[in-house]
């Protein structure tokens, strides 16, 4: 399936009223849609929010995950970025 602008956006289930927005690629969240419900893998931390919500989307049915400590945000980005320095630059070799 092909999308515009490859991402998701739903408002944050905390109910503080910001938009999240989930850019779908390898390097960041996969959409599953099974003609029913929707998946957002993997889960959503909203560290940049006052609320820093964190959570999962599964089957169209949200799950609550605990707050991160500051040194795991701190952590979890890091690891991101290495992801995406390694994904894309495999991917000009």
């Amino acid at each position: 399936m092909a999308s515009e602008y490859c991402t998701a956006i739903h408002k944050c289930v905390c109910g503080c009223g910001y938009e999240v927005v989930t850019p779908l690629s390898p390097t960041d969240w996969e959409l599953t849609f099974n003609g029913k419900t929707v998946s957002l893998d993997p889960s959503i931390g909203n560290w940049s929010f006052e609320c820093q919500s964190h959570y999962f989307i599964a089957r169209s049915k949200i799950r609550f995950a605990r707050r991160w400590k500051d040194w795991e945000i701190k952590e979890g980005r890091k690891e991101d970025t290495e992801n995406k320095k390694d994904y894309f630059g495999k991917k000009e070799e």
